[in-house]
This record gives structure tokens, sequence and C-alpha cells, in this order.
């Protein structure tokens, strides 16, 4: 016989990837129906891991491109000679 497939919410299986709980080590319960496998938690921790060093990579280099005004604070291209917030001038570089 053909087999049906079940009613939405009567097995429970991972949210993100299907997988059903016999081919799972754990499964997590969140708000509502929504459950989430510790194989997709583990991928979701290293998306997020990833995205943190770029964003870190992203500062570092934002840094070293901008400025701060030391009477206002407001950052500026290390290219500009004056603040275009307050009109101080910044230090010439060497």
């Amino acid at each position: 016989m053909w087999e049906t497939r079940p009613e939405p919410g009567t097995i429970p299986c991972c949210s993100f990837c299907g997988i059903r709980p016999e081919l799972i080590e754990q499964l997590t319960q969140g708000p509502g129906s929504v459950q989430i496998c510790k194989q997709c938690v583990a991928l979701c921790r290293e998306i997020i891991d990833e995205e943190q060093a770029n964003l870190q990579k992203l500062q570092e280099e934002l840094k070293k491109r901008a400025r701060s005004c030391s009477i206002c604070g407001t950052r500026c291209p290390v290219n500009y000679h004056y603040c275009y917030n307050c009109g101080s001038q910044f230090p010439q570089q060497t």
C-alpha cells in the first residue's frame, strides 16, 4: 500500500530540515509547534560565528578608513582634513 503522509504536527520533526526524531540525537521544542534538531542548531551557530568574524573584520577595516573628531566625536573619512560636523581641523598625518 501507499504510505500516507501524517497530518502536520502529529509526528514531531525538525522544522528546519524535516528530519524525524528517530534519525537525530536531540530535538528541542521551541515556541508553538517549532522544533529544531541538534544538527541545525550546530549549523546556525557556525553561520552566526562566521557572520560575527566577518563583522569584526569589517569594523577593523572601517577603523582604518575613518577617524574620530577630538571635539565632537564624529567619525570622518581619513582623507577629510576638516570634521564635517563641527568644522575642526584634523591634525596632519605623516
